[in-house]
């Protein structure tokens, strides 16, 4: 192999790297939990992107209702405090 082929390939690995490293958490999701991460609904609303989970802790929440930009989440009602 010659030096420009050493180089080329080299040039080709790197490139391949580093956008394996920019696009790496294109399909990142979190869940948030309430009340550990947020005290509140809107809170936990207002910080979450499409596809995040919101986990809701058995309690009576009081909170004005708002309306949210589309965003697509999973909202569930769990037992655990």
């Amino acid at each position: 192999m010659s030096k420009q082929e050493k180089v080329y390939s080299l040039n080709v690995i790197l490139t391949v790297f580093v956008c394996l490293l920019a696009f790496s958490d294109l399909g990142y999701t979190a869940e948030i939990r309430i009340p550990e991460d947020y005290t509140t609904i809107t809170e936990a609303l207002v910080m979450a992107n499409d596809g995040d989970t919101i986990r809701v802790a058995a309690k009576i929440y009081s909170e004005p209702n708002e309306i949210f930009p589309q965003v697509f989440l999973t909202i569930l009602m769990t037992n655990h405090i």
